[in-house]
């Protein structure tokens, strides 16, 4: 059985063509559509003449005897430029987004999980010399799904999204996008709250040079059209994003095992996890006042013993940190936080001064111990927030430490609680002291915020 070809690479185009779809299968004929569906029997298209695009168009098609299919359905994404715009280019990648239609400017409720909706996408990274071309050969081009993610952010005017590559049934399609690994799932972030466009990429960066994984970045400047009737113009520009790696269970990613049903006793059912502290959309609260989110097992999968064992561990990681007897090495909080990545994760929000901690993600390997990170929002840090009282600290000041971010009750708030501890100050010391004559010298942070400003420029 042999595949469809095609008249006309995937891509990019100024002028309307003509676009012949052929199969060398003996008897099989060519269903197609034009309007996102699946073709099949009897909703495709037979197809008997070349096909005219003169628009944005995703073609799905596949091979039928009569009418029962014979070969999976591909898609194939043919994007139209303007005239105006098909020499544009950039040092940064671009990507193409047609929403099939959809106007996702309305989708602005932070209580609301909106559905993804299909969009066809083109992904052009930089070549030889250096720049990206509209015109150019795509990296990646095909189907995806996003819809509009955040909280607040939701009623920003440069909308946030989540972006997932689909393959013929929306399922997950891993695509290795702009260099990064392959995968399917991926954050548009939208820094607009930040002008400097940076803060999030400079915190992420640092992370990782601390020896942890942290999700990887690359600046994108992003157009997205909402009428596939109309041609991508300057009309459709959307700025700069940071096409960012969302936080999820992965060898590329967080690294820690996957639970099966059958992991429902010690010690399968001590790892792999997942979780976030919160301050909206919980799926569940602590005796201390914390919210918190399952990610990996995520609320909505049916491991239910399994979330229950994270949710007693976390309480009693908790209460350990609150219990009189929170220093004892065995059985106070040590029993239950790795505490090289407390440490770590203290240092970078004392050092970012980071205000909003309401996407504080930690994980818990198998036989492993509560380990914090990835670090994620970082938008309000580095002076770029209001935040702050006067009793806590303000977020925007240069001195004193970082209370706010441990408002009781609200989110994960328990580094001035392990202050108390003689030890954990001493290693906190040595950890700093430590980073500041290696990696996190004044000249290599400046060096880094340079590096990427030129980028940008």
């Amino acid at each position: 059985l042999e595949g469809i070809t095609l008249s006309h690479d995937q891509g990019t185009f100024v002028d309307a063509f003509d676009l012949t779809l052929a199969t060398t299968s003996d008897g099989a004929a060519i269903r197609y559509t034009r309007d996102g569906s699946v073709p099949t029997g009897s909703t495709g298209q037979l197809y008997n003449t070349p096909l005219t695009i003169d628009e944005t168009t995703c073609v799905r098609a596949g091979l039928f005897l009569g009418t029962t299919q014979i070969s999976p359905v591909e898609t194939y994404v043919f994007l139209a430029l303007d005239e105006t715009l098909a020499s544009f280019d950039s040092n940064l990648p671009i990507v193409l987004i047609d929403s099939l239609g959809y106007d996702f400017s309305n989708d602005s409720d932070p209580r609301t999980d909106y559905p993804a909706q299909p969009v066809c996408a083109g992904f052009f990274e930089t070549g030889g010399g250096g720049r990206a071309a509209v015109s150019g050969a795509a990296q990646f081009i095909g189907r995806a799904g996003m819809n509009v993610r955040g909280a607040s952010s939701k009623g920003w005017p440069k909308k946030q999204f989540k972006f997932e590559t689909w393959d013929e049934a929306d399922g997950d399609r891993d695509v290795p996008l702009l260099g990064m690994p392959a995968d399917s799932d991926w954050i548009l972030h939208a820094p607009y709250f930040d002008k400097s466009l940076i803060r999030n990429d400079f915190t992420y960066y640092w992370w990782g040079q601390l020896g942890y994984y942290s999700p990887r970045t690359r600046f994108v400047e992003v157009f997205l059209n909402p009428d596939p009737a109309q041609a991508f113009s300057m009309d459709h520009y959307r700025g700069i994003y940071v096409l960012t790696e969302k936080i999820k269970r992965s060898g590329d990613r967080v690294d820690v095992a996957r639970l099966e049903a059958d992991d429902n006793a010690e010690p399968a059912i001590t790892g792999g996890y997942i979780a976030q502290s919160t301050n909206i959309n919980q799926d569940w609260t602590s005796g201390e006042g914390t919210r918190y989110k399952y990610v990996e097992p995520s609320k909505d999968d049916p491991l239910t013993a399994q979330k229950t064992w994270l949710r007693n561990y976390v309480e009693a990681a908790e209460d350990s940190v609150y219990a009189a007897n929170f220093a004892d090495p065995t059985d106070g909080y040590a029993k239950y936080l790795d505490v090289p990545s407390q440490i770590d994760y203290d240092i970078m929000r004392e050092l970012t001064r980071n205000a909003d901690g309401a996407s504080t993600f930690f994980s818990i390997e198998r036989g492993g111990k509560l380990r914090m990170g990835p670090l994620w929002d970082y938008n309000q840090a580095l002076g770029l927030s209001s935040l702050g009282t006067a009793t806590l600290g303000n977020s925007w000041e240069t001195f004193g430490w970082n209370g706010y971010y441990m408002r009781a009750g609200h989110w994960l708030a328990w580094w001035d609680k392990l202050d108390d501890d003689p030890n954990y100050q001493r290693a906190w010391n040595d950890r700093w002291v430590s980073l500041r004559e290696g990696t996190l010298t004044t000249d290599q942070l400046l060096g880094r915020i340079d590096s990427v400003a030129a980028l940008l420029e």
